[in-house]
């Protein structure tokens, strides 16, 4: 008699993995659920947030969901256990996500979360509890091995999802062919429409719940607030490091890393202080929202200037001075076989952004280059340590981000990803406001300074040739 497979559902509260569960348990499988508690802020932690979350919140933000999967699993009448990963998730996610915005790049958690905690971790405990996979609620679709005659050279093939307005291959680009090996994604052929009715069907209570938004272990509090809050995270010495599975040491949070509310200038494409800004940190590339400016806009973040502590901005009939031509990727991870130089894909450079036609090509690395990897590589997936990729956009991109994750796909094939590290413009104008003669006056109104020297100097390299 042929084995049964033993699946384990991660569990998360929501229609979508209840569904999975329940599509699991009418085709006969072995099924078991896990809920991950991935995070928890306590009530002495909102204080230092925002004193109204205390009253509003109530409970934890993790356990109506965690309620909703217990009750759901009882439903299906299936095994149920909470795993708490909070540790893991501050080490290997909060810690990577912290410190990215604090060196002004914009991170995406999720795509850590997937590949270190719910495919990472959990499926490590999984298969040492006897189970033969993990499965989720994403949408996206797995192609198993094949001969290596046949379609794929014996590898499993990620693909994108039926429903294109759902579609979560994007997040998943961090896998590795171990892991795709043992994963479940019984959603990928239908729509969330269908998702729905068939929760419906199936009795389960969440079967109308709202999808969840934005970064999920913020809940009601937001990102600015989070960023600037002293306490979202455990302390730690400088030199700690923890080792993820895809191979890069997470330098834990220190000193240098650290968010702060440093007031700066808001400069246009022109040359023009429009205003000042409170922290670049939660800015991101592309951003409309959030700039307070009135006037003649809308604006456009466009670039933030580390340095200088400047947020640039565009309204609509400079932003195509802004795209991008090509980028650097660093941390590339191919779930197949690694193209070969020159080869053209389709990508997304940010999730739900338009697929864009590229060309990949291998490089050497500029030593004079400092990268702005956070990441220290132990090892490089399948890739040559002295050469990096370079993307290059068959049309001008725009609002690429430094930090977000670059996702490739042949048609539907979900071939690999990176994280976008360099940028090339179109034109390069963003310097030009610093090389322009300037005021004293306008200095001191830039830099908010008094000291005559520091002002003299600034108002001097405005005039430095091009």
């Amino acid at each position: 008699m042929e084995k049964q497979n033993k699946v384990l559902v991660l569990m998360s509260g929501g229609v979508d993995s209840s569904t999975a569960a329940a599509l699991l348990c009418k085709q006969g499988v072995e099924v078991s659920g896990v809920y991950l508690k991935l995070w928890e802020i306590n009530r002495r932690d909102l204080v230092t947030i925002s004193r109204d979350l205390v009253t509003e919140l109530g409970d934890p933000c993790w356990a109506q969901e965690m309620r909703d999967a217990a009750k759901v699993a009882a439903h299906l009448d299936i095994p149920f256990a909470i795993w708490d990963v909070t540790k893991e998730y501050k080490e290997r996610v909060l810690q990577n996500f912290y410190a990215e915005y604090a060196a002004g790049r914009t991170p995406n958690p999720d795509v850590l979360c997937n590949s270190e905690i719910k495919f990472g971790i959990a499926l490590k405990r999984a298969l040492k509890l006897g189970y033969d996979y993990v499965a989720t609620g994403h949408y996206a679709r797995i192609t198993p091995p094949t001969p290596p005659l046949n379609l794929g050279g014996g590898r499993v093939i990620l693909h994108v999802a039926r429903d294109q307005n759902k579609d979560q291959s994007y997040f998943l680009w961090r896998l590795t062919q171990g892991q795709l090996a043992h994963m479940m994604f019984p959603l990928g052929d239908y729509t969330k429409p269908q998702v729905r009715k068939m929760a419906q069907e199936f009795g389960l209570h969440n079967f109308a719940k709202k999808d969840s938004q934005g970064i999920c272990f913020l809940g009601k509090i937001k990102l600015k607030e989070f960023l600037y809050s002293k306490r979202c995270h455990p302390e730690a010495k400088p030199k700690d490091a923890v080792l993820l599975c895809s191979g890069f040491f997470a330098p834990l949070r220190s000193a240098q890393n650290d968010v702060s509310k440093k007031e700066g200038p808001i400069i246009d494409a022109h040359g023009n202080l429009l205003g000042f800004h409170d922290g670049l940190a939660h800015f991101t590339i592309g951003q409309r929202q959030g700039t307070r400016l009135g006037g003649s806009g809308p604006y456009y973040v466009v670039e933030k200037d580390l340095t200088r502590n400047a947020l640039i901005v565009a309204q609509e009939t400079d932003e195509p001075n802004y795209r991008a031509v090509r980028c650097t990727v660093r941390e590339v991870n191919w779930i197949g076989e690694t193209p070969v130089d020159g080869v053209p894909f389709t990508a997304r450079t940010r999730y739900r952004a338009p697929i864009t036609r590229v060309i990949l090509r291998r490089q050497p690395k500029d030593p004079a280059h400092k990268s702005t990897r956070f990441f220290t590589p132990l090892r490089f997936v399948q890739n040559d340590k002295a050469l990096e990729w370079l993307v290059n956009f068959r049309e001008p991109e725009r609002a690429i981000a430094h930090g977000q994750s670059i996702v490739f796909y042949e048609g539907e094939r979900v071939m690999g990803g990176g994280i976008i590290d360099q940028v090339i413009l179109q034109n390069t104008p963003i310097k030009v406001y610093w090389r322009r003669r300037a005021s004293v006056e306008q200095a001191r109104l830039l830099c908010r300074v008094e000291e005559p020297t520091k002002v003299r100097y600034l108002a001097a390299c405005r005039e430095e040739p091009l």
